[in-house]
């Protein structure tokens, strides 16, 4: 974004680097490990880390604007849709996010921890678990209606864990996993 490069390291420190030379713009400490990539929205930019914590940054300076909590790591990059960040985390849950405040919407339980990074699409998201079963849910905003799980799929021979980000268009979900 405007010739910035934004990126986190096993020290916990995120960065914000000029993109044609490299030189530093800014960096601060987060609470943990950042295993996966930055989430830029406006004048902000995502980051989850290893304490379990989604910090919400300020894109100039890197000044915290909010931050959210979980009694598990997140491995996962923050997917954001229709002002919502989904995070699927080490604690067996899906957590949705209002991203104008950090504030949870919502969370579903899923069978197993994971590190994967959601896709959205429309009012649904896709991942995997550890446990090894892909997740659809349906995550309307707004209304009565609960976010609620549409169908899971699981390897019936191999049945092993999802590790990696899914795909999504109008059509078609994929993904891998390590069932090869």
């Amino acid at each position: 974004e405007n010739g910035r490069l934004y990126i986190g390291d096993l020290d916990g420190t995120i960065y914000c680097l000029a993109a044609a030379d490299g030189k530093e713009i800014w960096k601060q400490q987060l609470e943990g490990e950042v295993y996966a990539g930055p989430t830029i929205i406006g004048h902000d930019v995502l980051f989850t880390c290893e304490a379990g914590t989604l910090s919400c940054r300020n894109t100039a300076d890197g000044a915290e604007r909010w931050k959210f909590h979980i009694e598990a790591p997140l491995r996962c990059t923050p997917t954001i849709s229709g002002g919502r960040v989904a995070l699927a985390g080490c604690d067996s849950r899906l957590h949705l996010i209002d991203v104008a405040g950090g504030k949870e919407v919502d969370t579903v339980a899923i069978d197993a921890p994971t590190g994967s990074t959601p896709a959205m699409s429309k009012d649904q998201v896709f991942f995997g678990t550890e446990g090894g079963t892909f997740y659809a849910i349906d995550i309307a905003a707004g209304g009565a209606k609960k976010p609620a799980v549409a169908w899971t799929y699981r390897d019936p021979q191999r049945n092993q864990p999802v590790r990696a980000a899914a795909a999504v268009n109008e059509q078609v979900v994929v993904y891998g996993s390590q069932s090869k």
